[in-house]
C-alpha cells in the first residue's frame, strides 16, 4: 500500500540563547522603565536575538558552560522541508481522506517548567523534567521562517548548603538536584533531550500500550513457555477530522531477537472525534517469555500497529515488549513467570548531566553491572532516558523504578497534586518495558511524606498499573517509628544497612532482627578511585596531604573513612587501604546476605554501581568507568552459583577453626554431583608473601537443587597453634570446568582474648 505515513523533523541544532534572571522576557514594553523597554518579548518573531549566545540542543545548558539557574529562553528559526509543507502533502491525501495533515511540536525533554511559543502564539506550558509532551501547531505552522521560542525555568529549589531547606523540596527532580552523590552546586536546566516537529494524518496513533496474559504451572522444573498467550493491545488513536468514521487496523506480532513467525491481525476501528481507545485481544501461541539473563533469555517482540483507509497508510506505530509475569508473595517473596528469584544488583544514576548520556555510554553500563553478575539495577531517585531501559530489555536486566524523589519533600497538599501527574507520565513512558519491575515513592522520605505523598502516589500507581510491584518508600532500620507504619500499612520494608560505615563494624549485622532482611535495597562503604581517577578532578596542590575542604566538595566523608582504615602516610597508600576496606566491607555484606536466602532474604542492592560526577563515593565503578577493587569483590559475591564460608574470626594460639561452607544457586536448574575443596594456608608473619604452606585440605560431594541454598559440611581443625596469618581457600565445580572460588583470611594472634566455647 502507499504510505503517507508521519514525518518526524529533527529541530536539534544550534539555538539561540539568553539567561533572564530578572524573568523581563514576557514583560510588555509598558512595564519597563524607557531605558529597558525593549528588553522584553522575547517570543516576538521581530525580537532581535542577534547579541545572544549560541547553544546546543539537546544538552544540559550546564554542559554548555552555563552555569546558572531560573529562567533561560532558546529560539530556534526553521524552514519546513518540501515533503513537508501542507500544500504538498494535502494534495496527496485530498483525493482519498478528503482531509489534511497535523503538524505535532514534540519534546522528549525540558528540564524543569517549559513554555513555548510558535510564530508568536502562545502553546502552553509543562512541568517536569523526564517526560515528553507536545502542541498541536498545525494552525500556526508556515512553510518557510517558523520562530519556535521555548522559556525553560530550571529554579533552585532549596538552599543547598543549608541543610534544613533539604526537607521542603518542591521540584520532583530527586538525586539530580539532591544526593550525597551529587554536585550540589549543579542542578540540571534546560532542553536536555530531542525535539522533533511530527507530520502526520488528521488520524493518528498516539500510543500503544501493550499486557500480556498467560497460564504457567508453577510446578515446572526449570524454565519453560507457556502454550499460548493473550497479547492485549490499547491503541489511543486521536481524529483531527471533525467527524467520526472508521479505519482499518492491523496489528504485527513478531519475534525482536530470535526467530519466528509473525502474527498478524485485521480488524475494524471506530473513530469518534478527538481522542479513543481501543482494546484489541490476541491469542500468541508458543510464545517465548522474557527472563532476566541468569534464569533465561530475555525474548522479546516488536509489535506494529497501522491504521489505513481505502489503501493508504494513516499511520504506523512500533513498540517493544517482553511476555512475563511478576508477582509478590508472602513479605518479599518476588517471582517472575511463576518462579522465585533472588535480586543482585546495585543503585544506579547514569550522569547528573542526563544530556550525556547516549545508546554507547548506557550499553557500556549495564553491560558492566551484567558482567558483575548483576540482575536487577534501582534506578535510583531518577527516570533515565528511553536507552537505558531498552537495554535493560535486552540484556534481561530487572529495574527497580524510583520516582524522583530524594529524602525529604514539602508537604504541602499542591505538591501531591503535581506530583500525580508526573507518576502518570512515568508509568506511561516505561509502561511496555519488561524490564521495569517495581515502582518506588520514597527513598528515606520520613513519616509526614511516608504518610501523605507516598501514600498518594503508591496508591494512584497501583489502580493505573496493575502489573507491577508497588512500593510506598524504603527506609533504614530505626529512622524513625517505622514498625508502627509497616502493620498499619502493610508495608512490606526494603530496608537500607549501613553497619561498617555510618554505624558500628560490619559484624554489627548479626545484632539486627533477621526478619528485617527481607530485602536489602542499600548497603556500602566509600572508596578513593584510582590515582588517575582522582588526579583528574582534584587539584595537585590538594593531593597530598589531602585538602578535606576539597575532598569534601567532592561528596567524600573522611571522617568515615578514617574510623575503618589505618591513618595513611602517602596518597597511594590511602588509595589502596580504602579500596581494600570497600572490597572487604562489600564482600562481608552479600555473603551475609546471600546465605539467607529466602530465609529471608529475597536481594540485595548495593549503593551505588557508579558515581555520576567525578566524585569519591560509594561506587565501585568511578566517573570515567574505572572499576574499582569493590567492584571485582562484587562481582565473586554475585555469582549466581558460589560458595561460601562462615566469616572467619581471629584467634587465640591454640583455638579452634570451624566454619560453615554453604553453596547458593540462583539457577534454574540442578547442578549434581559438585565438588567443593577446601584449602588452608598459613602464610607466616606476612600475609602478602607468597601463596603459604597448606596445613590442611578437604574435599566433598553434593547434589545443589535449583534456585536453593544448602549447607554443605563444616571445615573443622581442632586447633591452630602457630602465630601468624592464614587463609582459607574454597573452590566450587563439577567434572568439568570450575564453578565458582572464594576465599578468607584471619590471624591466630596472641593478642586475642581466648573464647569460651563450651
Amino acid at each position: 500500500m502507499p504510505e503517507t505515513i508521519s514525518l518526524n523533523i529533527p529541530l536539534n541544532g544550534t539555538w539561540k540563547f539568553k539567561t533572564d534572571p530578572e524573568n523581563l522576557g514576557e514583560c510588555y514594553p509598558e512595564e519597563l522603565v524607557r531605558s529597558f523597554n525593549l528588553d522584553c518579548r522575547y517570543m516576538d518573531e521581530n525580537y532581535d536575538d542577534s547579541a545572544w549566545n549560541d547553544i546546543s540542543v539537546p544538552a544540559c545548558w550546564q554542559a554548555q558552560g552555563f552555569q546558572y539557574n531560573g529562567a533561560a529562553w532558546y529560539r530556534r528559526r526553521f524552514d519546513l522541508p518540501a515533503s513537508a509543507s501542507v500544500e504538498s502533502m494535502n494534495s496527496a491525501c485530498n483525493k482519498v481522506l478528503g482531509g489534511g495533515k497535523r503538524f505535532r511540536l514534540r519534546f522528549l525533554g525540558v528540564d524543569y517548567f517549559a513554555d513555548v511559543w510558535i510564530n508568536g502564539f502562545y502553546l502552553g506550558s509543562h512541568e517536569g523534567y523526564f517526560a515528553p509532551f507536545e502542541f498541536d501547531v498545525t494552525e500556526f505552522i508556515k512553510p518557510r521562517d517558523n520562530l519556535l521560542v521555548v522559556r525553560v525555568d530550571s529554579p533552585n529549589d532549596i538552599r543547598v548548603k543549608h541543610s534544613m531547606d533539604h526537607e521542603q523540596k518542591t521540584l520532583i527532580k530527586g538525586a539530580l538536584q539532591d544526593w550525597d552523590v551529587n554536585n550540589l552546586e549543579v542542578n540540571p536546566g534546560g532542553i536536555w533531550n530531542d525535539v522533533e516537529l511530527i507530520v502526520s494524518n488528521d488520524i493518528y496513533i498516539e500510543k500503544t500500550r501493550v499486557d500480556t496474559e498467560f497460564e504457567l504451572a508453577e510446578s515446572d522444573p526449570g524454565v519453560s513457555d507457556p502454550d499460548v498467550a493473550t497479547i492485549l493491545a490499547t491503541i489511543d488513536v486521536f481524529s483531527a477530522e471533525g467527524r467520526p468514521g472508521t479505519v482499518c487496523c492491523e496489528i504485527k506480532i513478531q519475534p525482536a531477537n530470535f526467530q519466528g513467525e509473525p502474527i498478524i491481525h485485521k480488524t475494524t476501528l471506530n473513530v469518534p472525534v478527538a481522542k479513543s481507545r481501543h482494546t484489541i485481544t490476541i491469542e500468541l501461541p508458543n510464545p517465548k517469555l522474557w527472563w532476566t539473563w541468569d534464569l533465561g533469555t530475555p525474548n522479546l517482540y516488536d509489535i506494529e500497529v497501522t491504521i489505513s483507509r481505502a489503501d493508504t497508510v494513516l499511520d504506523r506505530f512500533k513498540t517493544r515488549f517482553g511476555i512475563r509475569k511478576l508477582s509478590k508473595g508472602e513479605g518479599w517473596a518476588t517471582f517472575l513467570n511463576g518462579k522465585r528469584i533472588f535480586w543482585r544488583g546495585s543503585n544506579y544514576l547514569s550522569d547528573q548531566l542526563l544530556s550525556n548520556m547516549d545508546r554507547a555510554r548506557y550499553e557500556r553500563d549495564v553491560r558492566l553491572a551484567r558482567e558483575a553478575n548483576m540482575n536487577m539495577l534501582r534506578t535510583f531517585c531518577v527516570v533515565e532516558k528511553p536507552e537505558f531501559y531498552d537495554l535493560c530489555d535486552e540484556l534481561g536486566i530487572l529495574v527497580y523504578q524510583d520516582f524522583p524523589m530524594q529524602w525529604r519533600m514539602a508537604r504541602g497538599s499542591d505538591l501531591v497534586r503535581r506530583a500525580i501527574p508526573q507518576m502518570r507520565d512515568m508509568v506511561d513512558l516505561l509502561y511496555n518495558h519488561p524490564s521495569v519491575a517495581i515502582w518506588c515513592f520514597g527513598s528515606e522520605p520520613g513519616r509526614e511524606n511516608f504518610e501523605k505523598l507516598g501514600m498518594a502516589l503508591a496508591t494512584e500507581c497501583r489502580r493505573y498499573d496493575q502489573t507491577r510491584l508497588v512500593q510506598q518508600a524504603n527506609e533504614y532500620p530505626n529512622h524513625w517509628d517505622i514498625l508502627a507504619l509497616k502493620d498499619k500499612y502493610k508495608w512490606d520494608i526494603d530496608f537500607h544497612y549501613y553497619s561498617g560505615w555510618y554505624w558500628g563494624p560490619v559484624e554489627e549485622l548479626h545484632s539486627f532482627d533477621k526478619a528485617w532482611f527481607e530485602v536489602v535495597t542499600e548497603y556500602g562503604a566509600q572508596a578513593l578511585p584510582c590515582r588517575e581517577s582522582l588526579e583528574r578532578f582534584i587539584p595537585e596542590e590538594d593531593l597530598w596531604p589531602p585538602k578535606w575542604r576539597t575532598y569534601k566538595h567532592h561528596c567524600f566523608q573522611e571522617d568515615l573513612q578514617l574510623r575503618w582504615i589505618p591513618k595513611p602516610e602517602n596518597l597511594d597508600q590511602f588509595i589502596e587501604d580504602s579500596q581494600r576496606y570497600q572490597a572487604f566491607f562489600l564482600k562481608y555484606h552479600t555473603e551475609f546476605y546471600r546465605k539467607m536466602k529466602f530465609q529471608p532474604c529475597n536481594g540485595a542492592l548495593q549503593f551505588c554501581f557508579n558515581d555520576c560526577w567525578p566524585a569519591v563515593t560509594w561506587s565501585v565503578v568511578d566517573y570515567y568507568r574505572k572499576p574499582k577493587p569493590g567492584y571485582y569483590a562484587l562481582k565473586q559475591a554475585f555469582s549466581p552459583i558460589h560458595v561460601i564460608a562462615d566469616w572467619p574470626s581471629d584467634l587465640a594460639p591454640g583455638e579452634p577453626l570451624d566454619l560453615g561452607i554453604y553453596i547458593v544457586n540462583d539457577y534454574l536448574r540442578p547442578f549434581p554431583g559438585l565438588i567443593v575443596e577446601c584449602r588452608l594456608l598459613y602464610r607466616g608473619s606476612d600475609k602478602e608473601q607468597g601463596e603459604g604452606i597448606l596445613v590442611a585440605s578437604r574435599s566433598f560431594l553434593l547434589d545443589v537443587a535449583e534456585n536453593s541454598i544448602i549447607p554443605g559440611q563444616r571445615f573443622h581443625m581442632e586447633k591452630l597453634n602457630e602465630v601468624g596469618f592464614y587463609k582459607l581457600e574454597l573452590t566450587l565445580k563439577d567434572e568439568n570446568r570450575t564453578l565458582s572460588t572464594n576465599a578468607y583470611e584471619f590471624k591466630v594472634d596472641p593478642g586475642v582474648e581466648k573464647r569460651d566455647r563450651r
